[in-house]
């Protein structure tokens, strides 16, 4: 059970369901995060960071709205993707504060194992990328932007390695 729970208490069998289901398919198939509506898996997800979300984000945008997710973990930068698509309920394991804040804020359910005061870095010296962009945006569609050309230099600096310059 989780230690943390944001939301009406009776949350009707049928929501409960939902956050159950993807909170199951999110163990059993070892995803990075997994989207259920209306009690069917619509999107299961692997891969680290924010990319399995922003992807799915950028590739189905508003079809996400009713769904429920669940996500290893939820900082600022994801909350604010679920605030954007109309997500309806989160469960991650790990959640920042500040994330609780925004879900709160936007009426969105959570469930989460434990709140952080910050997500920080693979290496953990330095706050995470995505938050950093998340802290210094002041719109979500401004925070996409630069999470885009935040994974575009990625994307090249992989290329560039795997071509050999």
């Amino acid at each position: 059970m989780s230690d943390v729970y944001q939301g009406e208490p009776d949350r009707g069998e049928e929501a409960m369901k939902g956050i159950e289901l993807a909170k199951e398919v999110l163990v059993q198939e070892v995803a990075a995060l997994v989207v259920v509506r209306d009690q069917e898996v619509l999107y299961v997800r692997h891969g680290g960071g924010l990319r399995p979300l922003f992807d799915l984000v950028q590739e189905v945008g508003q079809d996400l709205a009713g769904s429920v997710i669940a996500d290893k973990l939820t900082g600022q930068a994801a909350a604010r993707l679920y605030q954007e698509v109309g997500i309806v309920e989160v469960f991650a394991y790990t959640m920042s504060a500040k994330a609780r804040e925004i879900l709160d804020q936007a009426g969105i359910k959570y469930q989460t194992d434990r709140i952080v005061d910050k997500i920080m870095n693979r290496t953990q010296d330095d706050l995470c990328p995505m938050e950093k962009i998340a802290e210094g945006s002041t719109s979500n569609q401004e925070m996409m932007a630069k999470i885009q050309a935040f994974f575009d230099q990625v994307d090249l600096k992989k290329a560039q390695k795997l071509g050999g310059n």
